[in-house]
């Protein structure tokens, strides 16, 4: 599907606007870590997806909104780069997550095995707790949108975007991405 003529010249496939960062879903990111904006060789491969926000609508039926969403959704696979330092955040934050998840999991049962409540409650907390601090802890940025072309993604390093070109480019011109 082509969005019109490409009458725009697009010296670069990656460009900011605001605190956000959009680019081609082909193209490579500069190797400066997301977070920090640190000089690295280090990719993490990251499949990143979105659907439209009014598709939430439809938890009201868990299952309608997981098939509608499945459905629905774009994706592109993005190499992101991200050095030694957030790396082993990332790693820390989802090994800690994991452990005192599935400790929790064994206290919860091991509390409902024994009829205590307070230690099945417990269990069920550090389930909760491990889930959220291991979310927020690997997260290196949010996705905004991703579209036909275009990634759109939030929570970059300001520093990294700086050096991007900014986005000044009309919609209607656009042409469509490149393989």
């Amino acid at each position: 599907m082509s969005l019109g003529p490409l009458t725009v010249d697009l010296p670069s496939r990656i460009w900011r606007s605001g605190g956000m960062v959009i680019f081609w879903k082909a193209a490579e990111l500069p190797r400066r870590c997301v977070r920090c904006n640190a000089p690295t060789e280090n990719t993490l491969r990251r499949r990143v997806s979105w659907h439209h926000p009014g598709l939430y609508l439809l938890l009201v039926n868990f299952v309608i909104y997981i098939v509608a969403a499945l459905a629905a959704r774009k994706t592109a696979d993005v190499l992101v780069p991200i050095c030694d330092r957030h790396q082993r955040r990332r790693r820390q934050a989802l090994v800690v997550g994991w452990l005192v998840g599935l400790s929790g999991l064994a206290a919860c049962g091991a509390g409902l095995g024994l009829d205590s409540v307070p230690v099945a409650l417990l269990g069920l907390y550090a389930v909760c707790g491990a889930t959220v601090h291991a979310f927020v802890g690997s997260r290196l940025f949010t996705v905004v949108h991703v579209d036909e072309h275009l990634v759109r993604l939030r929570g970059v390093d300001p520093a990294w975007l700086r050096d991007v070109p900014p986005w000044d480019i009309d919609p209607e011109v656009m042409p469509p991405a490149e393989s």
